[in-house]
């Protein structure tokens, strides 16, 4: 290549690249946003607890108001509306005599008042899709989406920072709590989430705790409707908190037992 004609002192050399640079590039300050501010407060330990309780309090609260609203206005309206006079019309040709009597039994259930009642007749027709369509289905829904938008908006890595110490008493990496999350919407993709755990060890111990003090969706559903009817919200505070110290001592109990190191994070 052909030298260039304009030679320049070292000196007069930086001053020209620091004109250029002067010329082409515009510096400005930046603020940091609200939400920058909240995810550096959430990796703290003073302010991360809080806002992990506010974020959890208010997450369940949303999976519960879309799923009782998808209920409301979608499940229980095509059952009832839709699949109700079907299954009435099923019912008055199978009758109640001899084997077709038993196929009525068996795919319609009791008439409650000579009506399709999807929450008491259990026939496999009739409660038995209503209960995981219409009355599970929406809550599983609700979840992944609340978890979806949890996972877009980067809470879950500072969540797994927060609980890496806890998890560490139980022998697993802090970031062990997405699949905990993932088995309270169901326990099969939150097994299949432990993958992301690098050793035999802390799989077997994330499974295991997984599979006996995680509830899923579909048993939430149902602890909600029975035992808030019955007790109340405190009665179901005690139930969760009855699974929480499950899962609490039987993760220390099996670190305990099986010996081994977790990562870092």
């Amino acid at each position: 290549a052909k030298p260039s004609d304009y030679q320049y002192e070292e000196q007069e050399r930086w001053h020209e690249v620091g004109n250029i640079v002067e010329a082409v590039q515009k510096v400005t300050h930046r603020h940091h946003t609200l939400l920058e501010r909240l995810g550096d407060a959430s990796v703290k330990p003073i302010t991360g607890l809080p806002i992990a309780a506010v974020v959890l309090f208010a997450a369940f609260w949303l999976i519960r108001f879309i799923g009782e609203g998808l209920i409301g206005y979608v499940g229980e309206p095509i059952f009832e509306k839709l699949w109700a006079p079907v299954m009435l019309k099923l019912s008055s040709l199978l009758g109640s005599e001899g084997f077709l009597g038993f196929l009525h039994s068996l795919l319609i259930g009791d008439l409650i008042d000579g009506e399709i009642d999807f929450g008491q007749s259990f026939g496999l027709l009739t409660t038995g899709l209503f209960v995981p369509l219409g009355a599970v289905l929406p809550y599983v829904f609700a979840f992944y989406v609340v978890l979806s938008f949890l996972e877009d908006l980067g809470y879950l890595p500072r969540l797994a920072v927060m609980v890496d110490t806890l998890m560490h008493k139980l022998g697993l990496h802090g970031f062990a709590i997405v699949p905990m999350m993932l088995g309270l919407g169901c326990n099969v993709p939150g097994v299949l989430s432990i993958r992301i755990l690098e050793t035999r060890r802390e799989r077997f111990i994330a499974a295991t705790i997984l599979a006996i003090g995680v509830p899923c969706a579909a048993l939430q559903a149902m602890v909600v409707g029975l035992v808030v009817e019955k007790g109340g919200l405190g009665s179901l505070g005690i139930v969760y908190a009855t699974l929480f110290a499950v899962w609490v001592v039987l993760g220390f109990l099996l670190n305990r037992l099986f010996k081994g190191e977790s990562p870092e994070i």
